[in-house]
């Protein structure tokens, strides 16, 4: 059996077959054959399942560990290894007597796209197999040749703990007795050609550490008695459609990550600040645990990012971020997932949907799942969407026909309405954002009228997405925006905004209350900052303030508050978002501009003008849709204009001149 390529392949790591020739095998005329690879061992036993009885003294066939050995019987038999290695003795089960440990019928579902909630047996979870306890490491690898799950124990050894493969879902296993829980696990990943790569974060590990040089470590599921009665209230029957959003964007960065706060710090630094300012989510950029290690990124996509605390910590801070009413969302990028499981898309790389894609779909739904269940997240943004999208599949199919532009792939616009349809079903109250810059307008059209079902669209590289742009430009950019709404947007967007430093203040406040009364829910982008207070003293330890847009005056952020709270109070500005019906464009040039936002029926009116001209406007003459007063909300510069507007007498004309950098919200008396 054993020829001398073969036993050269299993020395140096290289033997495709590896799993399926160790372990318990039938030799025929009643013989049972045990292959045993361990390094470093002088020889080895096989002993009863009690270890009291010799059953087979191995032939040592290599001195770095090969050995292999016969022993009379017809059916295989539970037993154990005694090793030694000439100081000690030691009795192991070998991990090559348990076999496959997945029901196949799962693993069908898995390969449809059809498991909800594959999290329970992807990763390195603790089991208890014939008795005996150990931990059953789950790999999907598509493209692998060859996986190895490398073990402190065994020095990181990968040519020792090789997996299973099941060739036609792309999963491996391994169930290895006797290890305990929190110990640090790595996977060795082949390709075709048996190059290998580390896998130092298991993309399905629950918990990853970054010493030693990056690795996962085995963690049961997190359990917790929740006393979280606001997100239990938000996921019994809401479809979160109805309600004002207006988010700010987290980005957890380096330097945050740095400070050396956890998650129950920055929540005391954080929600306080961002309920005070009117935002209704919290949308938290790069929670993943994830880092660099060479050219290759590492990511653990169940994982909280390592240098803000323990899973538990991150739900502690979900419970006090719905004590504050603030929901969640969690940024989810496909490209980490995808790269974590060698599916990257780099230019030239194709997916194959019609082998991967049914998987694929299970393990995007298992993280959410993971998410929304275990750690009370209430939304996702999907980020990579367009380079998913726009990924042209390897082989077109039956009776499908390969793209011949570079548009969006048949096959992966339908996954997504799968996927989508399938998340609706499963957790109909969770918030869906689509990151994605195409002409798609059926991205947010409902399933029921052939959409793809997400409830908003962001689109942070199109006009949506202003602050960067130097001022002269942005007058033009949001005449093109509020004529984007003038013809009837029929997009659920989610108007974006990261404001430029460079931005005049009196410019900043007057784009901040064009766009928040424009239709669209609101993401804020902001630069957040921590600094050590003043009066801190080294033996209190750390005292951090946290600053949300440093470079911001106190009268913007005051201003960007008052415009939330006007926008949570006014349905106007919130009901009508995704039709033209909740706008009404009096005038639109790129300096002038004056529209009427209504609620359904009308029931909430409002009067919006901006002049971001630096001269007084000429005369504006109005007709409105209502002959009634208007009272003055809030706005910029807006001193030399009237607290009460009253339309005239003849009807319901309106005659006033605004003055430069001036903006007003107006609201119909009641």
């Amino acid at each position: 059996m054993f020829t001398s390529k073969l036993i050269d392949q299993i020395i140096k790591g290289r033997c495709a077959n590896f799993a399926a020739i160790m372990g318990m095998h039938k030799a025929g005329a009643g013989e049972l054959l045990v292959n045993v690879f361990l390094p470093g061992a002088h020889s080895v036993e096989v002993m009863s399942s009690n270890g009291r009885k010799v059953l087979a003294v191995l032939q040592k066939l290599h001195a770095e560990g090969l050995f292999s050995g016969s022993l009379p019987g017809k059916n295989f038999l539970p037993y154990r290894l005694r090793i030694s290695d000439g100081v000690r003795t030691e009795l192991v089960d070998d991990p090559y007597r348990f076999r496959s440990n997945l029901d196949p019928a799962e693993l069908q579902l898995f390969s449809q796209g059809r498991h909800e909630a594959a999290w329970q047996f992807l990763g390195a979870n603790p089991r208890t197999i014939d008795g005996i306890d150990g931990v059953h490491f789950v790999l999907w690898a598509p493209g692998a040749r060859r996986v190895s799950v490398l073990l402190q124990k065994t020095d990181w050894d990968g040519r020792i703990q090789v997996l299973f493969p099941h060739a036609d879902s792309g999963v491996w296993e391994l169930f290895v007795p006797g290890l305990p829980l929190h110990s640090a696990y790595k996977f060795e990943v082949m390709d075709e050609q048996l190059e290998s790569r580390v896998l130092g974060f298991d993309p399905f590990a629950r918990q990853v550490d970054l010493q030693p040089s990056g690795c996962s470590r085995v963690e049961a599921i997190p359990a917790r008695s929740w006393r979280d009665h606001f997100w239990l209230l938000m996921h019994s029957n809401q479809s979160g459609h109805a309600i004002p959003i207006t988010i700010l964007e987290l980005a957890l960065t380096d330097s945050l990550l740095e400070s050396g706060v956890h998650w129950p710090q920055l929540a005391a630094l954080v929600l306080p600040k961002v309920k005070a300012q009117g935002f209704t989510h919290l949308l938290l950029r790069d929670a993943h645990a994830g880092a660099a290690k060479g050219n290759q990124q590492q990511f653990a996509l169940l994982a909280p990012t390592v240098r803000l605390g323990s899973t538990a910590e991150l739900q502690s801070f979900m419970e006090l971020a719905h004590e504050h009413e603030l929901a969640v969302i969690r940024d989810f990028p496909l490209a980490a997932l995808l790269s974590a499981h060698g599916l990257g898309l780099t230019p030239g790389e194709s997916l194959d949907w019609a082998v991967q894609g049914g998987a694929l779909m299970s393990v995007v739904s298992a993280c959410i799942g993971y998410w929304h269940t275990h750690l009370h997240i209430d939304g996702f943004r999907l980020r990579d969407l367009d380079q998913l999208l726009t990924a042209t599949a390897a082989r077109p199919g039956k009776g499908r026909k390969r793209p011949t532009t570079p548009a969006v792939d048949l096959f992966a616009h339908e996954w997504l309405g799968m996927l989508v349809s399938q998340l609706r079903e499963r957790f109909p109250s969770l918030l869906l954002l689509a990151d994605s810059g195409l002409p798609m307008p059926e991205l947010t059209r409902t399933l029921r009228s052939g959409g793809l079902g997400f409830d908003f669209r962001i689109d942070e590289k199109g006009s949506a997405l202003l602050g960067p742009l130097p001022e002269p430009e942005i007058g033009a950019e949001l005449f093109a925006l509020v004529q984007q709404w003038q013809d009837g947007n029929s997009l659920r967007q989610l108007v974006a905004l990261a404001p430029s430093p460079k931005l005049r203040e009196d410019m900043l406040q007057l784009l901040l209350l064009m766009l928040w009364t424009l239709p669209g829910r609101k993401l804020l982008q902001l630069d957040c900052h921590l600094s050590v207070r003043r009066n801190w003293q080294p033996e209190t330890g750390h005292d951090f303030e946290l600053q949300l847009a440093p470079s911001w005056s106190a009268a913007s952020l005051g201003m960007l508050q008052q415009l939330n709270m006007m926008y949570l109070q006014h349905p106007g500005l919130y009901e009508q978002d995704a039709s033209h019906e909740g706008i009404n464009v009096l005038m639109s040039t790129p300096q002038i501009c004056v529209f009427e936002r209504m609620s359904r029926h009308a029931a909430d009116h409002m009067l919006i003008l901006v002049n971001l001209g630096d001269n007084t406007s000429e005369t504006l003459n109005l007709r409105l849709g209502r002959n009634h007063c208007y009272h003055l909300l809030c706005g910029v510069g807006v001193d030399a204009l009237p607290a009460e507007l009253m339309t005239g007498s003849t009807g319901l004309a309106l005659s006033l001149k605004l003055p430069p950098r001036t903006g007003a919200v107006y609201s119909l008396a009641s």
